[in-house]
């Protein structure tokens, strides 16, 4: 149903994560891809900048920026893409966390 607001319920951890208790209301955005469709590289960069690890993705060298990217992108199906993306949030996120303490 396009255009009617949704109530979804936020885990725990997700709630701790973006700093809400239960009730708080946040906004979701749900991508709905189809078979054919495949996440592109503006859509990474968003979820690594939602994820707050872009700062540290661009602190990459242009080369292995690059890599990373491309090692999503020739991922089939979009599931490994997703497995992918997951692990390089948990890789940069180490990152940020190392060089924030």
């Amino acid at each position: 149903m396009k255009g009617k607001d949704k109530l979804l319920a936020v885990n725990g951890t997700i709630r701790k994560a973006i700093n809400k208790s239960g009730g708080d209301k946040v906004t979701v955005t749900l991508y709905l891809l189809t078979n054919k469709e495949q996440v592109n590289k503006k859509q990474i960069l968003e979820t690594f900048k939602e994820s707050g690890v872009l700062t540290a993705f661009r602190q990459l060298s242009k080369e292995k920026q690059k890599e990373i990217i491309e090692d999503i992108l020739v991922q089939i199906p979009e599931e490994k893409q997703i497995q992918k993306i997951v692990s390089y949030l948990e890789q940069l996120s180490k990152y940020v966390d190392t060089n924030n303490q």
